[in-house]
């Protein structure tokens, strides 16, 4: 049941938007917008509170569907690109508590499902509980992987932060900030200089709000670039 409407909600919502071409006649600065825009907006997202997972069963499943705005990348170069207004990238989302209050997160979407693969993971350890400190406190470090616009694109981004939460049984709230780091490269044939790549950096700063209802809906907001983007999450905390 997962894994078809898996699926079927990834192919919907990246087979045409990454399946969209991105423009020609790219120079330095182009690419170096194009990563600012799709680098940040790949990201891994926490999605989770500071709060560290037991080891067993301890676990969180199910998708998450980032969104941003394109910020005109159609414009970019040639200006003869076909990507629309908002971007979508859903991936399977899985969460597993370690040990020492470590929790790993895997994040990915093949490429045989849609124009657009994503592979990332993050990293998190909770040096304080809510047990012994008012809030819940955690260090993150994530990275991730992403190819989009039938391939014209590829690149990776890692993070730094640290994120705090409070809970409330039913509800969570988050909130915290990391240093994003984000490189990508285009084809050839995309660029009208031989400089194919860019390397942009930014403070990210998120908060969100956890809902253990039948279903944990998790709900994140996230500054990045100073561009406003959001994440939705569906899925089971076992």
């Amino acid at each position: 049941m997962w894994r078809r409407l898996f699926l079927v909600l990834s192919i919907g919502f990246t087979g045409g938007a990454w399946g969209a071409t991105l423009p020609t006649g790219l120079r330095p600065a182009d690419i170096a917008q194009l990563v600012s825009v799709v680098g940040f907006g790949t990201a891994s997202h926490l999605l989770r509170s500071a709060e560290p997972y037991a080891t067993w069963p301890g676990a969180k499943v199910g998708m998450e569907i980032p969104a941003f705005g394109r910020k005109e990348i159609n414009l970019l170069g040639d200006a003869n690109g076909s990507v629309p207004d908002v971007l979508l990238a859903p991936r399977l989302f899985i969460s597993k508590g370690l040990f020492s209050d470590l929790e790993f997160t895997l994040t990915f979407l093949p490429a045989s499902v849609s124009n657009f693969s994503s592979f990332g993971g993050l990293l998190k350890w909770g040096f304080y509980k809510e047990s012994s400190s008012w809030l819940a406190s955690a260090a993150y470090f994530s990275y991730a992987e992403v190819t989009g616009f039938s391939k014209g694109y590829s690149g990776s981004n890692v993070e730094f932060g640290v994120a705090f939460s409070k809970d409330y049984v039913r509800m969570c709230p988050y909130f915290g900030g990391g240093f994003l780091f984000a490189r990508g490269t285009v084809l050839p044939e995309y660029a009208a200089t031989p400089v194919l790549s860019a390397l942009q950096t930014t403070l990210h700063l998120f908060m969100g709000v956890e809902f253990e209802l039948p279903l944990n809906i998790t709900i994140q907001a996230d500054l990045v670039n100073l561009t406003p983007t959001g994440t939705l999450f569906i899925g089971y905390h076992f």
